[in-house]
């Protein structure tokens, strides 16, 4: 057969079963196949293909049509302009993520120790590790399993021993005062679970997305810990709902006298990063 040929009876297949884009999903499990691509892809229509890649590329297609996320097909996922290693371990990167580590850019100063509470991945740790070399980066996440994708990540990126992964509950296992942390924690209440798109519901670790019955419960256990943790002018940015900001602004003033939560809006105009201040001794 011939890509064209290929593609669409793919497309046709990713259609019936309402797959969002079949078209862009087909072309680009193809050019993942044949090692090529978009537009040399779409360059070459009547190429013939090997029977051998036929398979490969039916294959990818048939766990398209059963909604597997493309990242987890492909393997890898970008992030702030970088290719990561994804599995099924660990959360994909989202888009508005990259919001989280605009902000952590632009609150560090040259130097200083970090903390990516959750780090799944490993994207926002290394990301920043590499566009803030001064940095001491550490990454924690619970999960054996995500922390071996970060290890991969960081081999990959060659942040060295800038950043170091760590096992365990939030800001737990970091021993030394920090300057700036930054958290892509849970934060889909439970009962909105049954609600989000098969490729998340399904295929995504329900840790990595289930915040409890609000939402916000990995969130109140890491600002529970953060007085000990953080520094004088220190920062906390979270990740959350647009819809969570009013409810978060309610847990820090009763429970943090004196802390402040400044919005970020993300490119569609919502609130989506909080800037939690520590509070400042007079």
């Amino acid at each position: 057969m011939t890509v064209r040929e290929l593609l669409g009876q793919a497309i046709s297949d990713l259609r019936e079963a309402h797959v969002q884009s079949p078209a862009l999903d087909a072309q680009v499990l193809l050019a993942h196949v044949l090692g090529r691509s978009r537009t040399v892809l779409l360059a070459g229509l009547d190429d013939r293909v090997s029977a051998a890649s036929q398979r490969e590329y039916r294959e990818l297609v048939r766990r398209r049509i059963h909604r597997e996320p493309l990242a987890y097909l492909l393997g890898t996922r970008e992030f702030w302009g970088r290719t990561f290693r994804v599995t099924p371990a660990v959360l994909i990167p989202r888009p508005e993520t990259e919001l989280l580590l605009e902000r952590a850019l632009a609150v560090s100063g040259p130097s200083g120790v970090a903390v990516d509470v959750g780090t799944g991945s490993g994207c926002l740790a290394l990301s920043f590790a590499l566009e803030r070399p001064g940095w001491e980066v550490y990454a924690t996440d619970t999960s054996v399993d995500a922390l071996a994708v970060a290890r991969q990540n960081m081999e990959m990126c060659g942040t060295g021993e800038r950043v170091q992964v760590l096992r365990g509950s939030l800001l737990e296992p970091v021993s030394q005062p920090v300057e700036l942390v930054m958290a892509n924690l849970p934060y889909v209440p439970a009962g909105d679970i049954t609600d989000l798109e098969p490729e998340v519901r399904v295929w995504e670790p329900r840790a990595a997305l289930d915040g409890g019955p609000d939402g916000l419960d990995p969130i109140r256990g890491l600002l529970a810990q953060l007085p000990e943790k953080i520094v004088p002018d220190g920062v906390c940015l979270l990740e959350l709902d647009p819809r969570q900001f009013d409810a978060l602004d309610r847990i820090v003033a009763n429970r943090m006298p004196g802390w402040r939560v400044i919005r970020h809006r993300d490119l569609a105009g919502r609130d989506r990063v909080a800037e939690v201040r520590a509070f400042t001794p007079s």
